[in-house]
């Protein structure tokens, strides 16, 4: 289980930057 919820939080970070990423954030995806 404790697993599972490793793929899911990295999924949610996964689609969080990939949001940012559409809205034309590079700039700030950079700087990560």
């Amino acid at each position: 289980m404790k697993i599972s919820g490793k793929l899911l939080s990295a999924a949610l970070a996964s689609v969080l930057v990939f949001s940012l990423a559409g809205c034309g954030d590079k700039e700030e995806i950079k700087d990560l």
